[in-house]
């Protein structure tokens, strides 16, 4: 159980990167996307999601010393 806290918690992190950083960086590209198509690209991601915390691996921090 505590892997799939740790999994959803990268999840969370890695979802709100994701949505921040992928307008700018098409904007950046020259690439201008209509509503629906961030729309879709935000339905992918969270399917994507689902399906790491689901059947994601373990998750391995280094250990500090």
């Amino acid at each position: 159980m505590p892997q799939i806290a740790w999994r959803i918690i990268v999840v969370v992190i890695a979802a709100v990167f994701l949505t921040l950083l992928v307008p700018p960086l098409l904007g950046l590209l020259g690439i201008t996307l209509a509503g629906n198509a961030y729309q879709i690209i935000k339905i992918c991601l969270a399917l994507i999601a689902i399906c790491y915390i689901i059947w994601g691996g373990t998750v391995v921090f280094p250990k500090i010393q």
